[in-house]
């Protein structure tokens, strides 16, 4: 039917009006499908088949089933197709493999380098923290060589004294409590003690004009006293009567509850529990505190 319609109109007509190029009416007329996609060729056959109105279903069926033949007669596709002449080989595909392993390269060059800067930054970093250590323990064993065997011996009297007035202010506290308290009960109004966890453990004690802190443990038992003004710290286990100096601010903790404890206005708190309690002291009166408060004030450390 297409070679009727080309002898009917002429070749360059029928190409004007459809907007087909004369060399592929040329084609559809030979039969030569083979420069065509299948559906290229079939919307040919279409718009000649509106503009002329006539029936070109052979056409159709002879491009369909040519198709369909060349369809089974290929295979698997072969991404990298043979070399001409069994050397060359085809520069579209070598290329952007050739791209794609050059910026891999690259990628892993890259990678690697930053791995090996941050190695020696490490390295820098703790050779640099030895130096310091080292210069810092010379420096200490330098300070620890010049002191004078007077100077040491003068420091450990020193301490020594301080420790035996400590024991006698203490003994001699010890047994003028009672005697003090007994004697101000007459002319004192008693103190309301501060709020306890248990209000069944809490006494309330007349004011005693005292000038230390005294711990009265039940059982042997850890405690640990810190000075907020110079942040020195002292710890000891105590199975006696315990004085702590009331000079300035102070933080205090115990390893377990099973004591009593007194300020110097007065108030007495008594415990008994396995549970440990902080403190804080300050002009003279005692206030226990939880650990999220004590750590607070000792700058984030439990101790």
């Amino acid at each position: 039917m297409l070679d009727s319609i080309i002898e009917k109109n002429g070749l360059d007509a029928v190409s004007e009006k459809t907007r087909i190029s004369k060399k592929n009416l040329e084609k559809l007329q030979k039969k030569e499908f083979s420069d065509f996609s299948k559906p290229r060729a079939l919307g040919f056959i279409s718009i000649l088949e509106r503009e002329y109105k006539e029936d070109l279903s052979e056409l159709k069926e002879d491009i369909i089933k040519w198709f369909e033949n060349e369809s089974d007669k290929q295979t698997t596709h072969i991404a990298f197709p043979p070399a001409k002449d069994g050397k060359s080989i085809h520069w579209i595909v070598i290329i952007p493999l050739i791209m794609v392993l050059v910026f891999g390269f690259y990628l892993y060059q890259n990678e690697f380098s930053n791995t090996q800067v941050a190695i020696e930054k490490s390295l820098s970093i703790k050779s640099i923290e030895k130096i310091y250590k080292e210069q810092n323990n010379q420096k200490t064993e330098s300070s620890k060589a010049i002191k004078e065997p007077e100077q040491k011996q003068a420091e450990e009297n020193s301490s020594n004294r301080i420790l035996d007035e400590k024991r006698e202010d203490t003994l001699t506290v010890d047994k003028n409590i009672s005697t003090s308290i007994e004697s101000a009960e007459k002319d004192v109004k008693p103190v309301n003690s501060i709020k306890k966890k248990s209000d069944a453990n809490t006494s309330i004690s007349p004011y005693v004009p005292i000038e230390n802190i005294i711990v009265y443990p039940n059982r042997k038992m850890w405690i640990g006293v810190i000075n907020l003004k110079n942040r020195k710290r002292k710890s000891r286990v105590i199975s006696q009567t315990f004085s702590i100096e009331a000079d300035s601010e102070k933080l205090i903790i115990t390893g377990h509850g099973f004591f009593s404890i007194n300020d110097t206005v007065g108030n007495n708190l008594k415990f008994s529990d396995p549970d440990k309690h902080y403190f804080v002291l300050k002009d003279g009166v005692l206030k226990e505190i939880d650990s999220k408060e004590f750590m607070h004030l000792n700058g984030g450390k439990i101790w």
